[in-house]
């Protein structure tokens, strides 16, 4: 049982660092974006 709860505890974690990610490169994407539009 224990097993079990370390496992989804464990996908919990990288479930998180994916949408970090996700949103960091969606950041940098409208970063870029408001660049080329004051340049």
């Amino acid at each position: 049982m224990k097993e079990l709860v370390k496992a989804s505890v464990k996908m919990e974690v990288c479930h998180n660092n994916i949408i970090i990610e996700h949103r960091s490169f969606r950041w940098i994407e409208l970063g870029g974006q408001e660049i080329d539009r004051s340049g």
